[in-house]
């Protein structure tokens, strides 16, 4: 919208389509989607372990580094449903290596990517802790609890639920209607293979410019949603043609409630493929995700496959972007307003507004599969992203 009007500072990389046009015919650097085997960059900033971390503690001591809420998704599992995060690193020298101590029986982690697996949670509590250390031989180390349990997880099923039962894993929903109709602050949400189509969602927003929206407050509602594991949901915001314009989802995340999403795919948006607010909410995660199939991109409209919204009071700290597959949107990847820490990959230096640099390569974003994006790959507007290594 034109209310966001800031300077924008572009990133392109290989495989837009506009960036190869300015090339001059001379084929784009084919990108693997992860640095040579024997890459070393040194540390030009302190190395930070975001994720996972003790609850109500904070990566570094810098001036308003806020501290992780202990409802984040990190903290939970469900019996017997696989438990999968991965860990956030910041500065130091790429490449990490990771591992765990104390960890109950059948927990593991990949000592490269910081991907933590436990297939078959048990118990009720267990306090497990990872240690990461950089090429220059720097470590960072937390604990972090893990509740063990059903309460505060709910269950949809597009295919099997019901929107009358009470969402639990034997009696699950049956579309996005019912999961914002029953208000649960900081609940976890299981997506079941299915369909979740947003016209059942009653939305908000002028369809003028194309910000007709359904909203998920983590003041209210549960807002952090992960595929079930083997699965695929598809949420569908049914774009068909001018005269049937499907909206898109906007998330807000809380002090307590932080925006997280795992393994969803969404397509068919017109021009904005997911939406989230700045400012109100910390350690967002948006991993695993499949976004594509977005109509348009809308001059002065903000479009893009994530795009954040501005806060002029303050930014959101250390929002993950962790393996997303971006492809056939003509607006692009992401476009940021109001961030601060905000971990990417690794892919270049560029000056940013404040003092700090866009310091990317990596990448846990699939650009390979940027294919079909016209738009930039990256906007940065007001942000502060963080100047380091990202995996």
């Amino acid at each position: 919208m034109l209310q966001h009007l800031a300077i924008a500072f572009v990133v392109f990389f290989g495989l837009v389509r506009s960036a190869a046009a300015q090339n001059q015919g001379s084929p784009a650097p084919r990108n693997t989607g992860r640095p040579a085997a024997d890459f070393v960059e040194t540390a030009r900033y302190p190395l930070e372990l975001v994720l996972p971390r003790a609850a109500d503690s904070s990566p570094s001591s810098d001036d308003g580094s806020p501290t992780v809420s202990g409802e984040h998704r990190i903290f939970r599992a469900y019996p017997a449903i696989e438990y999968n995060i991965r860990a956030v690193v910041l500065g130091g020298s790429y490449p990490f290596r990771f591992h765990l101590t104390d960890a109950p029986p059948g927990m593991t982690i990949d000592a490269r990517t910081g991907e933590i697996r436990w297939p078959n949670p048990t118990g009720s509590r267990i306090r497990p802790t990872i240690t990461v250390t950089d090429a220059e031989g720097t470590e960072r180390s937390s604990s972090w609890e893990i509740r063990v349990g059903t309460e505060s997880f709910r269950f949809v099923d597009a295919v099997r639920g019901e929107d009358s039962n009470n969402g639990t894993r034997e009696k699950p929903w049956k579309t996005l209607a019912a999961v914002k109709a029953n208000p649960s602050q900081g609940g976890v949400v299981y997506f079941r293979a299915g369909t979740y189509d947003t016209a059942a969602l009653q939305p908000t927003g002028d369809d003028e410019g194309g910000w007709k929206r359904a909203e998920f407050n983590g003041r209210v509602h549960p807002v952090q949603w992960i595929a079930y594991p083997g699965e695929k949901p598809v949420i569908d915001s049914g774009y068909r043609n001018d005269s049937e314009r499907g909206w898109f989802i906007r998330l807000q995340g809380a002090g307590n409630n932080p925006v997280y999403l795992d393994g969803l795919e969404f397509v068919k948006a017109r021009h904005i493929g997911l939406q989230f607010v700045s400012g109100v909410g910390d350690f967002a995660v948006f991993r695993r995700l499949a976004i594509h199939q977005i109509h348009e991109s809308i001059n002065g409209a903000n479009s893009a496959g994530i795009m954040t919204l501005t806060n002029p009071q303050r930014p959101s700290w250390y929002s993950a972007f962790q393996d997303i597959d971006f492809h056939h949107n003509p607006c692009g990847g992401i476009k940021q307003y109001s961030q601060r820490k905000l971990p990417l990959p690794r892919f270049g230096d560029w000056p940013g507004p404040e003092g700090g640099c866009l310091a990317l390569r990596g990448p846990p974003l699939r650009i390979p599969r940027q294919l079909g994006n016209e738009g930039r790959f990256v906007w940065q507007h007001a942000s502060r992203p963080w100047p380091g290594h990202y995996r």
